[in-house]
């Protein structure tokens, strides 16, 4: 696989792998080219983000963004989103672009990757199986109105 650093507006592309996999199983989310558009056009305007395109024989087949901040004078890496396309799901294709972005993000400093995702999903799993831990000191919180 190829992945590229995305540095302006996505593609058609990764909008529609976006759309495609979060209106899937398990999320069976309810978004739109239009949505998905604002989701991430307006984030990668902010200038800590940083987006990542994995690509397979000229296709874009995932894509990771996310964005940089410091915590207790340590630079880390907050995981916003990051989706493989559902038909090459468990193939190693999440696990080899994961392990470029830690690479890419060493070399810039950053030394810490966190991230949200729901309980019991094969997201859980994939974070589990890569590295990553629970921190059972944590909880997370929101409040709509």
């Amino acid at each position: 696989m190829k992945i590229n650093m995305i540095h302006t507006i996505a593609s058609q592309e990764i909008l529609q792998l976006y759309v495609n996999t979060f209106n899937a199983e398990p999320w069976n989310e309810k978004w739109t080219l239009e949505t998905a558009n604002m989701r991430i056009n307006d984030y990668l305007k902010n200038p800590m983000a940083m987006a990542y395109e994995g690509q397979l024989d000229g296709k874009c087949v995932g894509f990771l963004m996310g964005y940089s901040t410091s915590f207790l004078g340590m630079r880390e890496f907050y995981i916003e989103d990051f989706v493989i396309t559902t038909e090459l799901q468990r193939m190693g294709l999440g696990t080899e672009m994961l392990s470029f972005v830690q690479k890419d993000l060493s070399n810039r400093g950053i030394n810490s990757i966190t991230l949200l995702t729901e309980k019991e999903l094969p997201s859980e799993k994939f974070y589990h199986k890569n590295g990553f831990n629970t921190n059972p000191n944590l909880i997370f919180m929101a409040k709509r109105f």
